[in-house]
């Protein structure tokens, strides 16, 4: 938005003409003059921009979306009177406006009111609404002020903070500016961005048109977010290019698209251009095009149309920066990074980019000399302690890069690169690339971060002591989790080196570190300072536990965690108390230590709540409600810790990600127990949604967010969208962890489920034997992940009719579950029962019976008789009876069935109706016809709410028929018409059952 236009040369065509420009319909004779004249004029330009983007080339010119109407002077809006346009853009039209309220001038904006999702629609107005309040909490220098929102009959308008001055574009093409003189103003509208960001407020739409520099020199960013309140639909790009007037660049237009492609084309980050998630990286991508643009005089990426700077922008192809304009290594460098391609390479945040882009060596000298130069001429006044403390200072926010060698030097990474590849571990070498990749970034941004943090504080005097202590201590305990890793991996056993990629992905947030409203809500430390010291020492030690607890040495930390504890009970300071308590707690939760692991929780919240501690307290009550929910199946007691912990998390007086999104991993996963499968879908879309918001949509905490939502839709019945959440999670496991992990193996294996359920034979058992492929080469081909997985795949070779080969491979699993160490009885009783299935196909139901009698009893003595897994046993051993014709105790096992799923799952949910299902066979073979038909019909009627069922609905339909057929009569004619209308959409068995019962019931002549 401009609430200054620059000015056009004289003679502007008349309005119609610009009107029949955007809309192609000027003829050609006219065309090539205006063309001319808008290359000029940026008044013109503008008006044919937003008319390009409002409207697009559509011929139909009445079916259009009106803009904002033309207001008279002296026009009442809400509480405001208009007085003059000031500015046009692609959102609306700008006024400025006198408050009589408050006696004050303001800039209103009017929305375009039309449009099928425009501002005078509810969602439109909601939309529009809701950013207006987030943005009136904003108050930072560097964003103009958005003081209300309101509507006049259909129009819609914001009132803001009037700007006298210029818009950053007028003020570049204005004159010759020094590179400093540009960076500095970037650098302004930057700290805007930081601001908004912080507040979850993301621009979507930075450009040098949207920053207005004001009379007294200040930069201020404006219209935040409000291209949110108008979609386009999926063909608007290619309207939007067509709609580009010929002969010009399109990529000139400043208007801007919205929805989920919402930018300006020339600044664009390739998420928009894709569709796909935008979030604080997306303007720090449009920040470097402008920035770069600004230094360079021409656009970073190649391409004279939309669709040219598309393919460029989406492939990453940077053109060469111009040697002649001079510009220092370390600003090209910071911008080539921000300009990258995949969000999570670019910088971790816009503070991060800044501090990069501010950073100036030399300026750093002279300060230094400064600083020295001033203590000498002060010494014979003030004494040598001032000297001291400048150079102190100085010294201070240039040791990054030290602390940084001394944790990951050279000679650091050689003994890490050397520890892994000598480990043994299948795919070393690519674990130590995605290793070093990783924590190469991590330190830079740590080193780019320690000393933005000093700078802010010692030399720009922005920031507290308060808060600089602070953040110099979470970054410590950052860097020191990293050196203890690197100090593990540089003995790195083979089971240390399989869990190296997800120690670094565990490493603590950088961000958290530059988050002030945490931090200082956050209880300080001790001010005795031998307690203080107390507390700094053990917390190394806590960070050292931490490591050895995401690499598995559990074994190695549980004793030390033990000591841990006791140690901090003879410190008088809760925080520390819970945070060690919590460690111990999870350790041993890891160690299957149930009860020790509640109580360790339980004492850490009571600690928590004593130091005010809001942030450990949320943890503690998360772990416990997740122990209690899947542990204990306590789910009252889960629901009252998920009550608590939510209220704590309410509590916080900033937006903790990390905790918010573990809280809804425990509370999908407690709705997926309880079999409320839509809330847990619910609960993960809200997971992954705040994910990708915060962290980009290739962050590697989405990888397991996804695998969860994946399961949550399978388990609802949703296979379509099961499969594309765990193909993306799978994708995000293989490009952070590599193509042979634990992680990826077992996403495959869910991929095999939901590609089985699909009915893609094929990719399901590509799936399960990649994955057996993995487990062979990572824990052995004795392991109990291989023996599940080959069990799996024995499952999938029984539906493809493979049935020697299924049963081949059941006995080898069935043999390796048996000879395992670490036996786990319902994994055997898992393998047993699949393997009765193709005992049946064989025709051997005695042998079927007795494998399945084996696995009812291991599953009976582990989890009582009343368990889902109870009952899924049950259901084989009433199959396999009714193939031996005992059907009165098949219909005993199956009304068990039934009993235990009623109690376990909502009325409507699958497997209930598989019990009717199986109940109403059992029947019919007792010759109860009537009754057998009641079963039968309740289990098509939960099989017909679920359109993913079509099978299930299908062989429902089919032993009706057969049930129809046994009325005799004229019932029989029905009845064989209806099964050979249904053998089409009969599966496997009941596809071949059907055909044989048709051979032997030929149609009447």
């Amino acid at each position: 938005m401009s609430q200054s236009s620059s000015s056009g040369t004289g003679g502007c065509p008349p309005e119609q003409a610009l009107i029949s420009f955007a809309s192609g319909s000027l003829p050609e004779t006219e065309r090539s003059a205006l063309n001319a004249h808008l290359v000029r004029c940026s008044v013109c330009l503008e008006v044919v921009s937003a008319l390009i983007a409002e409207n697009g080339p559509a011929s139909n010119v009445s079916s259009r979306s009106q803009p904002a109407p033309v207001l008279a002077r002296g026009t009442a809006m809400g509480r405001y009177l208009v007085l003059d346009p000031i500015g046009l853009g692609g959102m609306g039209v700008v006024y400025s406006a006198y408050d009589p309220g408050l006696d004050r001038k303001v800039a209103l904006k009017l929305l375009p009111p039309n449009g099928p999702h425009g501002a005078s629609s509810p969602e439109g107005r909601n939309r529009l609404q809701r950013e207006a309040r987030t943005l009136a909490r904003l108050s930072h220098p560097n964003v103009v002020t958005v003081y209300d929102v309101g509507s006049e009959g259909e129009q819609v308008f914001v009132a803001m903070e009037l700007v006298d001055g210029q818009t950053l574009r007028t003020w570049l093409s204005a004159g010759s500016h020094s590179w400093q003189q540009v960076l500095h103003c970037f650098a302004e509208a930057g700290r805007g961005l930081v601001a908004a960001h912080a507040v979850g407020v993301v621009h979507r739409d930075f450009k040098p048109d949207n920053v207005l520099i004001g009379r007294e020199g200040r930069v201020r960013v404006t219209d935040f977010g409000l291209a949110r309140v108008t979609e386009v639909t999926p063909d608007t790009l290619a309207t939007a290019e067509a709609g580009a007037a010929p002969g010009a660049n399109g990529l000139t237009h400043a208007s801007s698209l919205s929805g989920t492609q919402a930018g300006t084309p020339r600044y664009m980050a390739p998420e928009q251009w894709r569709g796909a998630t935008t979030g604080p990286w997306t303007d720090q991508f449009s920040f470097c095009v402008a920035l770069w643009e600004a230094l360079y005089g021409e656009h970073p990426f190649t391409g004279t149309s939309p669709a040219e700077l598309k393919q460029e922008v989406t492939a990453g192809r940077l053109r060469a920066a111009p040697a002649q304009r001079h510009i220092p290594e370390r600003i090209h460098a910071a911008l080539v990074r921000g300009l990258q391609p995949e969000p999570s390479a670019r910088h971790p945040s816009m503070e991060a980019l800044l501090a990069l882009l501010e950073s100036d060596p030399a300026r750093r000298r002279r300060h230094i000399v400064a600083l020295v130069g001033a203590g000498v001429l002060l010494l014979g006044l003030l004494g040598a302690g001032l000297a001291q403390w400048t150079y102190r200072s100085a010294q201070l926010c240039a040791g990054g890069p030290a602390r940084v060698q001394s944790a990951w030097g050279a000679a650091t990474r050689e003994r890490v690169r050397r520890g892994l590849l000598a480990s043994g571990a299948p795919g070393a070498e690519r674990t130590w690339e995605l290793l070093t990749r990783s924590v190469d970034a991590y330190t830079s941004d740590w080193a780019s971060m320690h000393r933005e943090a000093c700078e802010a504080t010692r030399v720009r005097g922005e920031q507290s002591e308060q808060l600089l202590d602070r953040r110099m201590l979470c970054l410590d305990h950052a860097l020191q989790r990293m050196s203890a890793l690197a100090r593990e991996l540089e003995h790195a056993e083979r089971a240390t080196a399989d869990k190296a990629l997800d120690a670094v992905h565990a490493l603590p947030a950088l961000s958290e570190c530059a988050n002030a409203a945490a931090l200082l809500e956050a209880p300080g430390l001790p001010q005795d300072a031998s307690v203080r010291q107390q507390v700094l020492t053990l917390r190394g030690q806590l960070a050292e536990l931490e490591t050895l607890k995401e690499l598995g040495h559990l074994k190695e930390a549980l004793p030390r965690a033990e000591a841990l504890t006791r140690a901090s009970e003879a410190v008088a300071y809760p925080p520390l108390q819970a945070e060690v308590l919590l460690l111990e707690g999870e350790l041993r939760q890891l160690d299957e230590q149930i009860p020790q692991a509640l109580e360790r929780f339980h004492r850490a919240a009571l600690r928590a709540e004593k130091g005010h501690e809001d942030s450990l307290a949320t943890r503690a009550w998360t772990l416990l409600a997740l122990l209690y929910g899947t542990e204990r199946k306590e789910f009252a007691e889960a629901h009252r810790c998920i009550d608590y912990a939510q209220a704590k998390l309410d509590r916080l007086g900033h937006r903790d990600l990390l905790l918010e999104t573990a809280l809804l991993g425990t509370r999908s996963g407690l709705a997926d127990r309880e079999g409320n499968y839509a809330e847990a879908v619910n609960l993960d879309q809200e997971r992954v949604k705040a994910l990708e918001q915060q962290l980009g949509p290739d962050a590697p905490a989405l990888a397991s967010a996804l695998y969860g939502l994946a399961a949550s839709f399978y388990m609802q019945g949703r296979s379509d969208e099961a499969y594309a959440a765990i193909r993306r999670s799978l994708e995000l496991y293989e490009r952070h962890w590599g193509p042979e992990t634990m992680k990826l193996a077992t996403g495959l294996n869910l991929l095999a489920i939901i590609a089985k359920h699909r009915h893609q034979l094929p990719e399901a058992r590509e799936a399960y034997e990649r994955s057996l492929r993995i487990y062979a080469r990572l824990s052995g081909e004795q392991s109990s992940r291989y023996a599940q997985t080959l069990s799996n795949l024995a499952a999938l070779l029984d539906d493809l009719g493979e049935y020697e080969q299924a049963l081949a491979a059941f006995q080898r699993a069935v043999d390796i579950e048996r000879a395992s160490k670490e036996k786990d009885s319902d994994s055997l009783a898992n393998i047993l029962t699949n393997m009765a299935s193709v005992y049946r196909s064989l025709g051997r139901f005695e042998e079927a019976l007795a494998v399945s009698n084996e696995a009812l009893s291991l599953r009976t003595t582990k989890f009582g008789p009343r368990h889902v897994l109870v009952g899924v046993t049950l259901d084989s051993i009433g199959v396999s009876l009714m193939k031996l014709g005992r059907y009165t105790e098949a219909l005993e096992h199956f009304r068990r069935e039934l009993e235990i799923f009623t109690a376990s799952f909502p009325a409507e949910h699958p497997h209930v109706a598989t019990a009717h299902y199986q109940v109403g066979l059992a029947l019919a073979g007792l010759g109860r016809l009537s009754q057998a038909r009641a079963s039968l019909e309740r289990a098509l009627a939960i099989f017909e709410r679920r359109p993913d069922l079509g099978p299930e609905q299908a062989e429902t339909r089919f032993r009706l028929a057969l049930l129809q057929w046994e009325n005799g009569g004229e019932d029989r004619a029905r009845a064989r018409q209806r099964i050979q209308e249904l053998r089409e959409q009969l599966k496997g068995s009941a596809r071949t059952e059907a055909d044989e019962w048709l051979g032997a019931h030929p149609e009447s002549r």
